[in-house]
């Protein structure tokens, strides 16, 4: 397998290529002129993807010669063990284009789900809800392994602010920056990510890698990194172990329920196979659409509006759920109603 691998710095050697993939730095500038250079390598019809978390696929295929043959295609990390590519179409991406690369992931065995375009497409801007969370608890000074415990003890396999320093924080300030736009979406009303990751880095906390970040990883086992009482005073707004769970795994909810209103995803099934395989949202809920039918979406409009008196705007629900919710409609019709609902924390 080694030996198939031709590492080069020439763009030219791109000519034979099938389909190619960029995985370059979250920096649009970059993006550009890697992808420009790429596609003016290779033939026409040969897909040229982009592996972008947040940025537009239309806005990166302005910088193409055919935009036709651009995709995204959204792997999650780590490549080598996580089964599941989010792909996206952009406004120009045509039917042969999206055919070779599902064949590509066929060829990879990965599973997909195909979402429409718009910053953050579907798994990002859940996952920016939950991450989002977690560092505005960690901002009103809620303790970091406390957050963390939460969201284990719901079911994820590592807490948001532990990932975080796995993913680098300056690498967040850059994501969270290109995925919040004008600022002016529903869920980012009252987020305090951006302002938490710059307070963390201009004091030297970076992340894992450098030994210190939320965590400092010198102490064994790993403990909150002693600057954040410093940055992070506990104030005057505290929350319980249940409103913690409420605000890291609602917001994910909500956010989905956002994206199906802005047509970016319209199947509530992938949905939630994205939810589980993408970034391994607890499986016992079902995904972040499961975890509203299990609650009863009356019960789950009724709590949210609880999160909105509590901690702001970026809990209300979105018009499509209060209305589905006021009917009593599913969105699995086949599914158990609320009458029938978990009795879910």
């Amino acid at each position: 397998m080694l030996a198939r691998i031709q590492p080069t710095a020439d763009y030219g050697d791109l000519g034979d290529a099938d389909i190619v993939v960029e995985a370059v730095s979250e920096v649009r500038a970059i993006k550009d002129k890697v992808n420009r250079m790429a596609a003016d390598a290779v033939r026409p019809g040969v897909p040229v993807a982009s592996n972008t978390s947040s940025i537009p696929i239309t806005d990166l295929a302005a910088a193409v010669q055919r935009p036709e043959d651009f995709i995204g295609l959204h792997f999650f990390a780590p490549v080598d063990r996580m089964p599941f590519v989010e792909v996206i179409r952009g406004a120009q991406t045509t039917d042969a284009t999206l055919a070779r690369a599902l064949d590509f992931l066929k060829a990879l065995k990965k599973t997909v789900i195909v979402v429409g375009d718009g910053l953050g497409f579907y798994t990002s801007r859940c996952v920016a809800a939950y991450t989002g969370e977690a560092l505005t608890l960690l901002a009103e000074g809620v303790a970091a392994d406390r957050i963390d415990r939460v969201a284990r003890e719901f079911g994820m396999p590592i807490g948001p602010l532990a990932m975080a320093d796995l993913t680098s924080l300056p690498v967040l300030v850059d994501i969270f920056r290109s995925i919040s736009g004008d600022g002016s979406r529903q869920g980012l009303q009252g987020v305090r990510a951006v302002e938490a990751l710059s307070a963390m880095v201009a004091a030297g906390l970076t992340g894992r890698q450098a030994g210190i970040g939320i965590y400092d990883y010198g102490a064994k086992p790993a403990q909150p990194a002693p600057a954040l009482t410093g940055l992070f005073p506990a104030g005057g707004m505290t929350a319980s172990d249940e409103e913690i769970e409420h605000r890291l795994f609602y917001s994910q909810s909500l956010e989905t329920v956002r994206a199906m209103d802005d047509g970016v995803i319209t199947d509530p099934g992938a949905a939630d196979v994205g939810a589980v395989m993408g970034w391994a949202f607890p499986t016992w809920t079902g995904g972040t659409v499961g975890l509203m039918e299990r609650i009863g979406l009356a019960a789950f409009v009724a709590r949210c509006d609880a999160l909105v008196d509590r901690f702001g705007a970026r809990f209300e629900p979105p018009a499509l759920l209060r209305q589905m919710a006021t009917e009593e409609r599913s969105f699995y019709p086949a599914a158990p109603g609320p009458a029938k609902a978990d009795q879910t924390r």
